[in-house]
């Protein structure tokens, strides 16, 4: 004989709120499709980043010094729209979304730092290198790199965070 959640005595059944606004409960029947709403606007993101990276490598108007800066403006804006949607609607929850809108900040400042050290390392035409502006650009360029890797461990960070501190009691 099988048992549902209505043969369950009632103190082991616990009603889940319903919600009208936009970011559901976890019991409400929009569950997936906030989900999937979620989904595909970080695969459009991703998308939109990896072929604006793919056509513009190809051109040689985005090699120059202008182009490049421009391309890591576009890729800037998209990081932030990506931590303002992650920041604003949490699908999942509230650790998941913090941690996705915290990791797009992260590359957000690298990207800022990588902008900053091409601006710096501009030279004019015809003019001699500027050794100090050239180690400045480069010192700028190696913190770029070290803020990409604390985005890389940031999430690992936050799952044995979670894992500690939601794991089942016994």
């Amino acid at each position: 004989m099988a048992y549902g959640v209505r043969d369950l005595p009632s103190k082991f059944v616990v009603p889940l709120p319903r919600s009208s606004s936009f970011a559901p409960n976890v019991g409400s029947s929009d569950r997936f499709a906030s989900r999937t709403a979620d989904l595909f606007v970080q695969i459009v993101l991703q998308l939109t980043t990896a072929v604006l990276l793919g056509i513009l490598t190809a051109q040689p108007w985005a090699q120059s010094t202008v182009g490049g800066m421009t391309v890591l403006v576009v890729l800037l804006l998209l990081q932030l729209t990506g931590a303002f949607w992650s920041f604003y609607h949490t699908a999942n929850d509230l650790i998941d979304g913090l941690e996705k809108g915290v990791v797009y900040l992260i590359e957000a400042a690298a990207l800022v730092l990588l902008l900053a050290s091409s601006i710096v390392g501009q030279k004019e035409e015809g003019a001699e290198a500027d050794l100090e502006k050239l180690a400045l650009s480069l010192k700028l360029a190696t913190s770029s790199a070290t803020v990409l890797l604390a985005g890389i461990f940031f999430p690992m960070f936050i799952t044995v965070c979670k894992y500690l501190a939601l794991q089942p009691r016994i």
